[in-house]
């Protein structure tokens, strides 16, 4: 978060640049430099899809983040290990790639949960 408050100085200066275009298509970055770039007029692409990146990011985090909630904590009344919460938010063929078939135990090490 360093970054965009380093730059904040120079982004009105030069706003047509390529770092600060660069800078506001990483999510976490956008908000910030697009609010200094957008007096200076920056192409409609720039606006409307870095708004739409950003909308895109925070409703996958959401997602991502209910999922871990309603699995992890709802299910278990703990919440999971880094690595677990990490297999949650994976799509599930990727998971299997991480899994090993005979392995009785999952990628963090603990039995499999088996559905009752």
């Amino acid at each position: 978060m360093m970054v965009p408050l380093m730059t904040m100085m120079f982004i009105p200066k030069i706003p047509t640049v390529r770092w600060p275009r660069i800078l506001s298509w990483i999510p976490i970055y956008t908000p910030f430099t697009m609010m200094n770039r957008a007096n200076a007029g920056p192409p409609w692409i720039d606006l409307i899809g870095t708004l739409i990146l950003l909308l895109a990011t925070t409703a996958l985090a959401l997602w991502m983040s209910g999922k871990i909630f309603r699995i992890g904590v709802l299910r278990t009344g703990q919440p999971p290990k880094n690595c677990r919460a990490v297999a949650l938010g994976c799509p599930k063929s990727s998971v299997n790639l991480l899994l090993s078939i005979n392995s009785p135990h999952d990628f963090c090490g603990e039995p499999r949960w088996q559905p009752s």
